[in-house]
């Protein structure tokens, strides 16, 4: 284990026992607070949509809280492929309290897939806090798959990519403004099968 990988699940782990997860080993794992201010999981221990949630601290209503918290604060710096923050790689993942949090600032995030799989991502903001996009990247950094396609009436606002049939192999989510002095709060939710 790198000592980011460590770092990144030291982060999630403190950020989930802060935020009030408990031991739900007969559940799967650990639920705390969704981002979206809809007051966490329901009484599964899961988020509507079925995703394991870490929250970072309070969330705004529309896509995570401020730039200045965790998570966001100890992913950085993770503006490129070399600095990538790793995500788990599992079923369904929420990581809200995200952000591009000054001008020009892109966030990455890497995951590690087998054979044929299937990447859904997205990124949940408000559009009155800036415009952002989404692409997935394949292990040189090669784009393929793009999003911009969310309009100022979506409430939240929704980026997504999704490839099948993928090959084995490290892959990067980026995340960035639809120009460079965009700024916005934003939730990740990533789903590997």
């Amino acid at each position: 284990m790198t000592a980011r990988t460590a770092l990144v699940a030291c982060v999630l782990l403190l950020t989930a026992c802060a935020s009030g997860g408990d031991d739900r080993s007969d559940a799967g794992p650990p639920e705390v607070d969704a981002a979206l201010g809809d007051g966490g999981g329901g009484p599964d221990g899961r988020a509507a949509d079925g995703a394991t949630v870490v929250d970072g601290g309070g969330g705004g209503g529309d896509g995570g809280g401020t730039c200045a918290g965790p998570p966001d604060r100890d992913l950085e710096p993770n503006n490129g492929p070399t600095g990538a923050s790793p995500i788990p790689t599992q079923a369904s993942f929420r990581l809200p309290n995200l952000g591009i949090c000054s001008s020009g600032d892109v966030d990455y995030f890497t995951l590690t897939v087998g054979a044929g799989a299937h990447i859904n991502a997205r990124i949940e903001f408000s559009h009155s806090a800036g415009d952002l996009n989404l692409a997935l990247l394949d292990a040189a950094a090669t784009q393929l798959s793009f999003s911009d396609s969310s309009s100022a009436a979506m409430t939240p606002a929704l980026e997504t990519v999704d490839r099948t049939g993928l090959g084995a192999g490290k892959y990067y989510l980026r995340v960035q403004g639809k120009d460079a002095q965009t700024m916005s709060p934003y939730t990740l939710v990533v789903t590997v099968n």
